[in-house]
């Protein structure tokens, strides 16, 4: 009786910490995207970002490369606008998953294999996202973030960067499992390289949100100098009627 309250327990808060992670990146990723279908295209991105965070990622292990090309596929497909921006903010919010996937899959591991284990990922996964959430909403606008083109190319140039340390440092040190000296040299390289990826992505979420309001202000200030024009005209008109 008790094993299986212990089981309904703790696969029952699988579930919660796997929607409440879904919802946690779902809020910061929405209001840089417009959704497909309505409703629809929102669910279906809640629905993909709650199965990436519940990937088990561990340094050397090639569960990312399985994961990855089924993220980037469902996540054009839900969402619809500049491809390029689409992209970028698919990339951030991937290598962001990620990395905190593969920090605490990895070296929480060394911690304790038991169930303990398992229990302390996942409640440290939420409550990472938690707070990348709590501290970015208050920086969000009310309205979608819109960039020009070359500005959201300028952020996939730098959104690919963390991909790449992520990406070399997670799916390329598969050797680590040949010699114990490339686990230790993947080991120490993972404990540098995947915080700088999750910080990375975390400041590009920032650069997005100053040059939004950068680009509304310049829009703002070009208004203003197109109806003070008008303006101008329309005295001279005056002047000269006069």
């Amino acid at each position: 009786m008790e094993t299986a309250i212990w089981n309904f327990w703790f696969y029952g808060l699988w579930w919660i910490n796997i929607l409440a992670n879904g919802f946690f990146l779902y809020q910061l990723c929405r209001p840089f995207l417009e959704f497909r279908s309505g409703r629809l295209g929102q669910v279906l991105l809640f629905l993909t970002l709650a199965g990436i965070s519940g990937m088990v990622i561990w340094i050397g292990d090639p569960n990312m490369l399985y994961t990855m090309p089924v993220y980037f596929l469902l996540f054009l497909l839900c969402t619809k606008g500049n491809r390029t921006g689409r992209l970028a903010v698919g990339i951030v919010i991937f290598c962001l998953t990620m990395s905190v996937c593969a920090l605490l899959d990895t070296y929480v591991l060394k911690l304790d294999t038991a169930r303990f284990y398992e229990l302390l990922v996942r409640v440290l996964r939420t409550t990472i996202f938690g707070i990348l959430w709590l501290v970015l909403r208050r920086h969000f606008p009310k309205e979608r973030v819109c960039l020009s083109r070359r500005l959201w190319q300028l952020i996939l140039g730098l959104a690919i960067m963390p991909l790449c340390a992520l990406i070399a440092v997670v799916l390329l040190t598969f050797q680590k499992y040949d010699s114990a000296a490339v686990n230790a040299l993947a080991m120490n390289q993972g404990l540098v390289i995947l915080p700088f990826v999750l910080l990375t992505s975390t400041v590009i979420l920032f650069a997005i949100l100053i040059l939004a309001d950068h680009e509304k202000l310049e829009q703002t200030n070009r208004l203003a100098e197109v109806r003070e024009l008008y303006y101008q005209g329309l005295r001279q008109q005056e002047h000269q009627v006069r």
